[in-house]
């Protein structure tokens, strides 16, 4: 078979696996809650550099975003599933510098199905993660590259991609020094010119260093929106749970309980495209093979350069594992490899198991972005009621009575994740009421409220910490009150 054909092959199989395992049904009903509320910012330019001094780019990046797509939920669905794609290409030719492609491909298909990073997938806030991480990828790509073969421009492309992305996210900090554990067979740059290839990147590093620290040399008038917290156990731990602990757990269960509350229809097309990719995935699983053994010591280098900006933070989400999954995955093909007798067969059901833990998730996640989609539009159907009110009480109670969306019922969960995909936040609901002009303090409620007279006796949350919720009682007036429950929320919709 012709290299051109392989590769049309290749992208059709990543194509589907992309979408059919993390995007179907078609769809995401609502922006993410962080958007409603930075949507509602100033736009500042390059004054982010001064209010946002450890991540400047982020801001500019997310203005420019907002400008061109406004709030048109389907342009940043279509923009996500893109970055998707490119994210998982880019990985795919990432092992392919190290790995034939038949291998490379493999362990991709893995990348792509870790269940770590399933919340990429899920809404609009995840762009920049996806495309900030793809940059970091490309970069580092370029800069083991021109080892091989040196090139002035993308060596240049690799330092300016670098400098964007280290005041854009702080993820990909220390790739740069894996030059050192770069040692190919034909791979013969010595210690010293690994060095001047890495000077620039260094410079960078200390720039960006100094920056944050003495906050932009003391003329920012912003402060840093994430500070670091030296917390090694509890960052370490964090990490663990996410790929052997309860947060792993809880994403293979999900997903796999999901599936079964899929509508039969979509359940159908799943079965016919997942027996397709399977059958796409025995065919080149027939030549995969790893035939340097080298390479351990590079992706454990790797994913200890990836997970140590995770660490000094003190905690981790799945949008921050998606380098470290680059090193995941490739073990994670190397100890089936080795352990597994039948490899290739037993493979295909990893696969299948996988596509199904996957779809699952995304069905979460759809019905997600959908539940908050209700809960908006009901505020702003009732937008003249809500602005002739003082209060308007969102009563999370109602929704939680109704609502299969969780195994256990926590009380800490006020129905702002469904089955582990997240619904809304405070922050989200105000951002879109400012949005739609509408001004009114948000109380929210964990009990049904209870009437008294001309009184309500409300429960108000005033917040969560340590998997509790905070609350005290308050009374008001009920005369001028805009509950937002369960029946309001669903008024057109027999069931959810």
């Amino acid at each position: 078979m012709k290299l051109n054909n392989l590769n049309k092959i290749y992208f059709f199989y990543f194509f589907i696996l992309v979408i059919f395992s993390h995007f179907i049904p078609f769809e995401r009903s609502s922006l993410a809650p962080d958007d409603y509320s930075l949507m509602m910012n100033n736009t500042n330019g390059l004054e982010n550099f001064l209010i946002y001094p450890d991540r400047p780019i982020l801001y500019i990046f997310l203005e420019l975003l907002y400008f061109i797509f406004g709030d048109e939920n389907f342009l940043y669905f279509i923009f996500l599933v893109f970055l998707n794609l490119f994210n998982v290409l880019v990985v795919f030719y990432f092992y392919n510098l190290f790995i034939n492609k038949e291998t490379s491909l493999i362990i991709t298909t893995i990348y792509s199905l870790l269940f770590v990073k399933l919340e990429i997938f899920h809404n609009s806030i995840m762009i920049h993660i996806c495309l900030v991480t793809t940059l970091y990828l490309i970069s580092l790509y370029l800069l083991l590259k021109i080892t091989l073969n040196y090139n002035r421009l993308l060596y240049f492309l690799s330092i300016v991609l670098f400098l964007l992305c280290i005041f854009w996210y702080e993820i990909g900090f220390f790739l740069p020094f894996l030059i050192f554990f770069y040692n190919q067979d034909k791979n013969k740059v010595k210690l010293n010119t690994k060095i001047l290839l890495l000077l620039p990147f260094i410079v960078i590093i200390l720039l960006y260093s100094l920056i944050r620290i003495t906050n932009f040399f003391g003329y920012a008038y912003g402060e840093e929106t994430h500070s670091i917290n030296i917390n090694l156990i509890y960052g370490i731990y964090d990490f663990i749970n996410h790929h052997f602990g309860t947060y792993a757990i809880r994403n293979i269960l999900y997903g796999l309980y999901q599936f079964t509350n899929i509508d039969i229809l979509y359940i159908l097309l799943f079965i016919f495209i997942n027996s397709i990719l399977c059958l796409l995935l025995f065919k080149f699983n027939k030549n995969n093979n790893l035939e340097n053994k080298n390479l351990n010591f590079f992706f454990f280098m790797l994913l200890i350069f990836s997970i140590i900006p995770i660490i000094l933070n003190g905690e981790a989400g799945g949008r921050n594992l998606l380098i470290s999954s680059i090193s995941i995955s490739y073990f994670i093909y190397k100890i089936l490899k080795l352990f597994v007798k039948n490899f290739n067969n037993i493979f295909v059901i990893f696969l299948f198991v996988g596509l199904l833990i996957s779809q699952g998730n995304s069905w979460s996640q759809y019905k997600a972005s959908k539940l908050q989609k209700l809960i908006l539009e009901s505020l702003y159907a009732n937008k003249e009621k809500i602005i002739n009110s003082d209060y308007v009480i969102f009563n999370t109670f109602s929704l939680k009575e109704k609502i299969n969306f969780s195994f256990t019922n926590k009380e800490f969960n006020l129905i702002n994740t469904y089955f582990g995909a997240q619904v809304w936040e405070i922050w989200g609901i105000k951002g879109f009421m400012k949005s739609k002009n509408i001004y009114n303090e948000l109380i929210i409620i964990n009990k049904n409220p209870i009437y008294d007279s001309d009184k309500v006796i409300l429960s108000k949350v005033t917040g969560i910490s340590n998997y509790s919720i905070q609350e005290k009682q308050i009374e008001l007036s009920n005369k001028n009150l805009f509950i937002l429950d369960y029946e309001k929320i669903f008024l057109k919709q027999s069931n959810f």
